[in-house]
C-alpha cells in the first residue's frame, strides 16, 4: 500500500528568482487553455503539437509539458461542466502555481538543497524545512508545486513510502451510531459522547454571546 503526504517546505531566496519563470508558465497555461477551448480540444498529445513550439520560446521543455499538463485538466473540467449543458468560460489564470517532476527538480534533505528548472536554467537554493515534516524526508519525493505568497516562495512536495497491507483476520465489526453513545461497536464496547456534547454546548454558549454583541452593536 502507498501512503502520501504532502510536505509545505519553504525556498530561501526572494520571489524575484521565479517571477520571470511564473509569468511565463502562467502564459504558457493561458496559451494552451485558449487553443484547446477554441478547438473543443482536451487530449493532451494534440494540445502538445498545437503549442509545444510556441510555448518553447519561453520556457524549458519539461516545464512546457507541465503547463500543457495542468491546461488539459483545466480543459477537461470546463468540458465536463458544459456537458452538463451548463455555462462555462475558458480557464484562465493570473498567477498559477509551477507544477514540476522528477525531471524538473531534484531535492538533497540531508543537505536542506534544492536544484529547480527555471528560464534562466536550474537554480540551487536553500531549503527551510519546518519541523513537523522532517519526519517525511526519509520517504520517496514524486511532483511538487511552487508558488508565491505573502513575499515567499513555498513548493509543496509530495512524498510517497510503500508500507505492508495489514492482513485481514476475517472478523468484521458492526458501528451503531448514536447521540449519547456516539458509537457502540458489536463487540459491546462502548464510546461515550459526554465530552463532545460539553465541547458543543461551549461553543454554542459562544456563539449566541457573538451574535447577541452583533445586534446590540456592542
Amino acid at each position: 500500500m502507498k501512503l502520501t503526504q504532502t510536505a509545505k517546505l519553504l525556498i530561501d531566496c526572494s520571489p524575484k528568482e521565479f517571477q520571470s519563470t511564473i509569468i511565463a508558465y502562467m502564459n504558457a497555461f493561458n496559451y494552451i487553455c485558449k487553443v484547446g477551448f477554441e478547438s473543443k480540444d482536451t487530449n493532451g498529445v494534440s494540445l502538445h503539437h498545437k503549442t509545444y513550439q510556441e510555448c518553447r520560446k519561453t520556457l524549458p521543455s519539461q516545464l512546457t509539458c507541465s503547463a500543457r499538463k495542468k491546461a488539459t485538466e483545466s480543459l477537461k473540467s470546463i468540458q465536463a461542466i458544459i456537458k452538463k449543458g451548463k455555462s462555462a468560460t475558458c480557464p484562465q489564470s493570473k498567477q498559477t502555481a509551477i507544477r514540476y517532476d522528477a525531471n524538473s527538480y531534484s531535492i538533497w534533505l540531508n543537505k536542506k538543497l534544492i536544484s529547480i528548472s527555471t528560464v534562466e536554467g536550474r537554480k540551487k537554493f536553500n531549503l527551510i524545512i519546518p519541523k513537523y515534516f522532517k519526519q517525511y524526508l526519509t520517504w520517496k519525493y514524486t511532483s511538487a508545486d511552487l508558488f508565491i505568497k505573502n513575499n515567499k516562495v513555498f513548493l509543496h512536495v509530495v512524498f510517497e513510502k510503500e508500507i505492508e497491507d495489514v492482513s485481514s483476520n476475517g472478523q468484521f465489526i458492526g458501528i451503531d451510531r448514536g447521540i449519547n453513545k456516539i458509537a457502540v461497536l458489536s463487540t459491546n464496547k462502548f464510546f461515550d459522547g459526554k465530552k463532545i456534547k460539553t465541547i458543543s454546548r461551549r461553543y454554542e454558549k459562544i456563539r449566541s454571546m457573538l451574535q447577541s454583541k452583533k445586534h446590540s452593536g456592542k
